[in-house]
């Protein structure tokens, strides 16, 4: 009887867990629809698996995460969102340009083609790298800016990943629209929890490297 029972709250547990995880994917989405407020909900993502790690409440942790510096983050998001727009944009321009016509092939343009799409990676690796940093670490304006390009040039790989795992679902719903609906109800089911997780497990190293840099500092 009470291997049923052990059984019965393993199982109630893990209940448990899918709820909280759609309930956190949810809030998530909600606080993104305002837009500018995409970079505090994300960084509400990476407090809140922070907090279920330390065995808290993810609710409350996604609350601190998004309020935590709320008018810098918001700022800072609609420019680098203007920015990563813009840098993009143009970068698949000039090359959709080159592949249309052979004839604008050149060195001049290949160059300028790669400093465009070079210009766009930095862009796109600072923006993800800027709100774990937010997060994790106390930091005024400046020492934020700076520790988000640490963390950027010492894991690019590991923040490439963490950008194509968080726009994932944005790149599926624009390209692939019929299977919308069946992606929205994986995605808000599971998704943005467990890429929580994996976020965390890409950049642990290099945050605590970030973090032994400010402890050294401090000394």
């Amino acid at each position: 009887m009470e291997e049923k029972q052990t059984i019965f709250q393993k199982f109630m547990g893990v209940v448990n867990k899918i709820g909280s995880a759609i309930m956190l994917n949810l809030l998530f989405l909600v606080s993104c629809i305002p837009v500018v407020t995409i970079g505090n909900a994300t960084a509400g993502l990476y407090s809140a698996v922070r907090f279920s790690i330390r065995g808290d409440s993810t609710f409350q942790g996604f609350r601190e995460g998004f309020q935590k510096n709320f008018l810098r983050v918001a700022v800072a998001m609609v420019i680098c969102l203007a920015m990563g727009y813009f840098t993009i944009n143009n970068a698949t321009l000039r090359i959709s340009a080159l592949l249309q016509d052979h004839s604008l092939i050149g060195v001049g343009s290949i160059l300028e083609t790669a400093i465009h799409c070079l210009f766009a990676l930095a862009v796109i690796l600072f923006t993800t790298a800027m709100i774990p940093v937010n997060v994790y670490f106390e930091n005024d304006a400046n020492g934020w800016i700076m520790d988000a390009w640490y963390l950027a040039l010492h894991a690019p790989l590991q923040v490439l990943a963490t950008a194509a795992i968080l726009w994932l679902p944005v790149i599926l719903f624009i390209w692939f629209p019929l299977w919308a609906f069946l992606a929205m109800l994986i995605f808000i089911a599971v998704y943005y929890a467990v890429m929580g997780v994996v976020i965390t497990v890409l950049l642990k190293n290099t945050l605590i490297k970030i973090l032994n840099r400010h402890k050294e500092e401090e000394q």
